[in-house]
């Protein structure tokens, strides 16, 4: 059975990858092509399931541009695929401080989904919280 977590992830990349096809979202905002096309590697990377490889190139796309939500989102998911819930969580919290408004729901529903998996691997450790 997927869990809340990544149902939601599907959902959200899905509407990320549809609103980028009919162009209401740029693919990478006010940004050079050397650090679009690292993104887009990126992108690959963790798509191919190279997760070291996505997180090293990701990192990279954060020293060009510090709040980079592409690198951001793509660093929160590999993290909470991980189960780093504090990792996913801090990542998370710069997302929705960076998202424009119409995507701020969408990210409060991820530190939800976060918060509430963070909350049931503590149950799962006997360390409530």
């Amino acid at each position: 059975m997927p869990s809340l977590l990544s149902s939601l992830s599907a959902v959200s990349s899905i509407g990320r990858l549809l609103a980028r096809v009919i162009g209401v979202v740029p693919l990478l905002p006010e940004e050079d092509a050397e650090t679009r096309a690292l993104a887009g590697r990126a992108d690959e990377a963790h798509r191919g399931g190279r997760r070291d490889e996505a997180r090293r190139l990701y990192r990279e796309v954060l020293e060009r541009r510090r709040n980079d939500l592409t690198a951001l989102r793509g660093l929160r998911t590999l993290a909470a695929d991980a189960g780093s819930w504090p990792e996913a969580l801090g990542l998370e919290e710069r997302i929705v401080a960076q998202a424009p408004a119409s995507e701020r729901a969408r990210e409060a529903e991820w530190l939800a989904a976060l918060h509430y998996e963070a909350g049931r691997a503590d149950v799962g450790r006997g360390q409530p919280e």
